[in-house]
């Protein structure tokens, strides 16, 4: 089953994966996990980094990961493909892909796996892309023979860039992604904030003047390449992007500040 994992991730453009116990993952969704493995003990992660970056955009007002589809779009499909893999042979193991909203604490266990450092923005930074990546897992019942190496934890170098140029300090209560993504009426310091930052959707700004994506590698993954969309605008489509889930109003609000 290891090769049939690894061999599927190689094809698809992924090249930084690990296979771990689950007794080494944080778990912080435990009513999640209960709902999916019932009566089941988790035993096993397959864990990888799936790259999205296709260049930068300087008229964007969108945050890069959306600038493509919706990423949920991308792993919906490749799971469904690589779970029909590990599952032939008719074998009676659960497999469960999570991107995003996830039991465990993806950041630390990929850090620990060797994926990536993490940031001082809370990022997980990979040594050739960056931290423009998702990480995904598939967490399994299916105990493997062997398992790869867990490693202490990696921080950055604490260089305070990120820091210095992100509007709240890396705060979680004034992030500006999150308050793109706010709903109803928004304080005038939050409306400040927006048409100041001319992004109508997240923030990539401690990311971008970080270091370690100076030089970063483009995904090969063609997904992400296609139905490029770097500028919103009040008239736009939101169907099948990262954004959709939030709503109309919500974008249409946003790009209103920035007009006015």
């Amino acid at each position: 089953m290891r090769n049939t994992f690894e061999n599927f991730m190689r094809n698809n453009g992924i090249d930084y994966f690990s296979i771990v116990p689950f007794d080494k993952c944080i778990v912080i969704n435990e009513s999640m996990l209960k709902r999916h493995f019932s009566g089941v003990t988790p035993k096993s992660v397959m864990i990888f980094v799936v790259p999205y970056y296709t260049g930068d955009y300087p008229e964007r007002n969108v945050s890069l990961y959306a600038v493509p589809r919706d990423y949920h779009i991308y792993f919906k499909s490749l799971y469904a493909s690589l779970i029909q893999e590990l599952g032939e042979g008719g074998n009676q193991y659960i497999f469960k892909g999570y991107a995003d909203s996830s039991p465990i604490a993806e950041v630390h266990i990929a850090a620990a796996s060797g994926l990536g450092i993490i940031g001082d923005n809370g990022l997980l930074i990979n040594e050739k892309h960056g931290s423009f990546i998702f990480i995904g897992e598939i967490i399994t019942d299916y105990r493997f023979e062997s398992y790869d190496e867990i490693k202490p934890v990696l921080m950055c170098e604490h260089c305070g860039i990120c820091a210095a140029v992100c509007p709240s300090r890396l705060s979680k209560d004034e992030c500006l992604s999150g308050i793109t993504q706010k709903k109803g009426e928004l304080t005038e310091r939050e409306i400040e904030l927006i048409r100041k930052s001319g992004i109508a959707w997240g923030c990539d700004l401690c990311q971008t003047v970080c270091p370690h994506n100076s030089d970063i590698s483009l995904t090969k993954i063609d997904f992400f390449y296609q139905d490029i969309r770097s500028v919103l605008d009040v008239n736009c489509d939101i169907e099948g992007r990262a954004y959709q889930w939030r709503g109309e109003k919500c974008i249409q609000r946003n790009i209103k500040l920035l007009k006015g």
